[in-house]
């Protein structure tokens, strides 16, 4: 089983801090505090505990401490750095088992201990998604724009202001839109991009790579990160449920089938107050009709998809199998970080490739299991989706006939994409189609989320149980729910008496 690959640095990136230290270095072997062992002519002269290894760019550290041989990569190709890396260890010891030592700390080394706190449970998939669009961007712009490498410890105020000048300057698709229909990032957009900076600098601070935030120093948009309830009205709600149908069914008449339930999907966002992955990774298991709750809580998907051999993306592939290659697997339809391989087979019959790989999830904000009570109107069509298969989706469809033929298990997600795994499909874009039959203006699929918590609201539920429905970390992200209107402050002071 194999991770995902790590935060890609182009070749431009690389250290040029220094150049290395010659063979007449006598302040590095002071600074080791041991003699330097004699090399042959042309060589780089190398203190002793530092040796090369063929295939390695870096230098390695290879030493008796306390009786045990360490043997381990430096994380530098700098003579200078290494050689503190060296004598870090010697007078300290190894790192604990399982860490490697850190010379010169980087962007990649920052996001691979945020990778780690999402493995760990305590970061949602969401946050790492969007750490991880930043880390990579900034790295791009310190080595594309800057030309420096992405060192956390060139990492500036002055080079986050430059960063968010830039992305400012770069036009952005919004909303799930196609590349083509280009605008500049909003306010909103620029303010939420420095607090993911200061979310990953935050960590970097923690664990000693960083002397100070250089986001701390910036300050914040308040403007930008004023709430935004765009709360419907039951109306416009059935208008809106009303227009997924006429466009579900337009899309079938024109041989569209990659989201032949975006009428239930959007009901059921709303009736139990979801956030939009969590709808897309809903499974049979989470509903339990019995007892009339929906869990929302991390989890493990092992999924079985059979992708089709026929599409450009896997042409190659198809290809090299016929010729009896063992080539890399193609990429797998899901934008979730920790997705691994299990193995993968391809059926030349039916020209198509069977890949089994699993998924591991942590829902945004409390990551804690929480428990939904399912609405009344709700329970039929729970009731419906949990027993529809595959085939009642997507009817004649070739990859869903060959699923069948193979005997594969079927997928366990509510609303699964036709090739048994997760549904790519943009939802904003075709949600706006829908709106716009409707008469609803501006519409965004979130908007489903506030409307739910609205209604709650005026229902005079307390904000302590709104923000346990909705997931909220924090009270204050519910407070945007606590407006009054003036009936509701003549109720609460009509029986106040003294």
């Amino acid at each position: 089983m194999s991770s995902l690959p790590a935060l890609p640095f182009p070749a431009a990136m690389v250290s040029r801090s220094a150049p290395p230290l010659m063979a007449d270095s006598s302040q590095t072997s002071a600074i080791a505090g041991i003699p330097s062992p004699s090399t042959g002519p042309g060589q780089m002269l190398l203190p002793a505990g530092l040796v090369r290894r063929a295939g390695s760019p870096c230098l390695w550290i290879d030493i008796t401490w306390r009786g045990t041989r360490i043997r381990r990569s430096s994380g530098t190709a700098d003579l200078a750095e290494a050689v503190l890396a060296l004598a870090r260890i010697q007078t300290e010891g190894p790192p604990a088992t399982g860490e490697r030592p850190v010379a010169v700390p980087t962007l990649r080394h920052l996001l691979t201990r945020i990778e780690d706190e999402h493995r760990a449970g305590s970061l949602a998939t969401y946050s790492l998604v969007l750490y991880r669009q930043r880390l990579q961007q900034l790295a791009a712009f310190m080595g594309d724009e800057l030309g420096m490498a992405p060192e956390l410890r060139r990492v500036t105020s002055t080079v986050v202001r430059e960063f968010i000048a830039w992305r400012a300057r770069t036009p952005i698709a919004r909303n799930g839109r196609r590349q083509g229909n280009l605008h500049p990032p909003s306010a909103r957009t620029l303010s939420n991009d420095l607090d993911h900076l200061r979310a990953c600098f935050r960590r970097a601070v923690a664990c000693g790579w960083m002397e100070e935030e250089p986001t701390r120093r910036i300050q914040r948009d308040s403007k930008a990160h004023q709430p935004r309830v765009r709360a419907m009205t039951i109306e416009q709600v059935q208008a809106l449920l009303q227009g997924a149908r006429a466009v579900a069914a337009d899309r079938w008449a024109r041989g569209r089938v990659d989201l032949p339930f975006l009428a239930p999907l959007l009901e059921v966002i709303f009736g139990l107050g979801l956030r939009r992955e969590e709808a897309r990774l809903l499974t049979s298991g989470d509903i339990d009709l019995e007892r009339g709750f929906v869990t929302i809580a991390p989890k493990d998907l092992d999924l079985t998809v059979l992708l089709s051999m026929r599409h450009h993306r896997h042409a190659e592939f198809a290809k090299a199998m016929k010729r009896g290659c063992r080539p890399a697997l193609p990429r797998l339809p899901t934008d979730i970080p920790d997705a691994a391989l299990a193995q993968g087979r391809y059926h030349d019959a039916e020209e198509a490739l069977e890949v089994h790989y699993r998924l591991h999830w942590h829902p945004k904000g409390d990551c804690r299991p929480r428990r939904i009570p399912i609405p009344a109107p709700l329970r039929p069509l729970l009731s419906d989706l949990v027993k529809r298969p595959l085939a009642a989706w997507y009817p004649d469809d070739r990859l869903v006939m060959a699923r069948r033929r193979l005997s594969l298990p079927p997928p366990p997600l509510l609303f699964p994409g036709r090739e048994g795994g997760l549904l790519r499909h943009s939802l904003n874009s075709i949600v706006g189609e829908a709106a716009r039959l409707a008469g609803i203006p501006h519409p965004r699929i979130h908007d489903l989320r506030h409307t739910y918590a609205t209604h709650l609201r005026r229902k005079g539920v307390e904000l302590a149980t709104i923000q346990r429905l909705l997931g909220h970390q924090d009270l204050k992200t519910t407070l945007i729910y606590a407006d009054f209107s003036d009936e509701e402050a003549g109720r609460a002071v009509k029986d106040l008496t003294w």
